[in-house]
């Protein structure tokens, strides 16, 4: 090989890698400005409260597909919309608390919480937590905070106040068990 012939494929050589060099450079800084101004715009509100419509909807539909089978699931979620919905995001978070009744006779009353991993205003996702509680009529909440009042009263008043050990014995200080009582301090009987 001579001179000329390895000047020529290292000038080649640079020419190549130039070039490729600067598409790659143009295409990554283009992509950069957008991403940069995407971040920065603010989205319309419309856009906003059909972004959150969708994830919301969406949300519920996958929830209520995990817990029932679907002629129950269409029969519940029938006619659902945003307008039925009232929800309440907590401040500072990306958690939504839902809740909603669903249309009939038996109207049953349905409280959701979502934890979304981003806003969901913005991206379309999937809650990454999500809990159903089906609400329970007013007189059966009564009812059981009678039940629970009923059994601390109980548990006061049989004499266990949280004064020391329940093996404790009369006279003890409740440092001790009774049953060590007997021991001799070496540990004998």
């Amino acid at each position: 090989m001579n001179f000329k012939s390895v000047l020529l494929a290292s000038a080649g050589l640079l020419i190549a890698t130039s070039l490729l060099a600067d598409r790659k450079l143009g295409v990554i800084n283009d992509f950069n400005k957008v991403e940069e101004y995407r971040s920065n715009s603010i989205a319309s509100r419309q856009y906003r409260e059909m972004t959150l419509e969708k994830n919301v909807l969406s949300a519920i539909n996958s929830s209520f597909t995990k817990k029932y089978v679907a002629k129950e699931r269409e029969a519940l979620l029938k006619g659902l919309g945003m307008k039925d919905i009232t929800f309440e995001q907590e401040k500072g978070t990306y958690n939504y608390y839902l809740s909603f009744s669903t249309k009939g006779d038996g109207a049953q009353t349905y409280l959701i919480f979502y934890n979304f991993a981003t806003n969901p205003e913005l991206f379309l996702q999937d809650p990454v937590d999500e809990r159903v509680y089906l609400k329970p009529s007013d007189k059966e909440m009564e009812r059981q905070a009678q039940v629970d009042k009923q059994e601390q009263e109980q548990t006061f008043s049989s004499g266990d106040q949280g004064s020391g050990s329940s093996d404790s014995a009369p006279g003890n200080s409740g440092n001790t068990p009774a049953s060590d009582k007997s021991k001799k301090p070496d540990g004998t009987d």
